[in-house]
């Protein structure tokens, strides 16, 4: 009888299986940089979570100074450097469900006023990115 209690006890302790959705497909930002971006030179690219209120209070200096600022600013998800004449994909993770933006800036020497974009849309999977001589030259979304 005893043995009968503890396999009932053992059997009740038992967890039942937790099943967790597999996390959302990474947000990709293919970069397609000409020959002249940013005067023949390197850029960085950030890529870093915001709201719009935020995105749209950033300046270039507080973007650039944050590039290597420590302790390392928490809403970074990644950074990169291009080249001209580069083309290069980056893989952002993203939330589900995931409201806030992301915002993209691209530091050029000598930015022209299209020097970031913002991407708010979650149903969008990723975008395409031209970058010329010293912004964005055009946008194109994937869903």
């Amino acid at each position: 009888l005893v043995a009968l209690v503890s396999l009932g006890v053992g059997c009740s302790s038992a967890r039942p299986a937790v099943r967790t959705a597999p996390p959302p497909p990474p947000f990709r930002i293919e970069i397609r940089a000409a020959r002249d971006s940013n005067q023949g030179g390197p850029l960085f690219v950030v890529v870093r979570k915001t709201d719009r209120a935020g995105f749209l209070a950033e300046d270039y200096d507080a973007i650039a100074d944050g590039v290597f600022a420590e302790p390392r600013d928490p809403a970074v998800l990644r950074r990169a450097i291009v080249r001209p004449g580069q083309v290069m994909t980056l893989e952002v993770p993203r939330a589900a469900g995931d409201s806030e933006i992301l915002g993209v800036y691209f530091l050029f020497a000598a930015p022209g006023e299209d020097w970031r974009l913002a991407i708010a849309d979650t149903g969008v999977a990723g975008v395409r990115v031209v970058l010329g001589a010293s912004g964005v030259e055009s946008v194109a979304q994937r869903r």
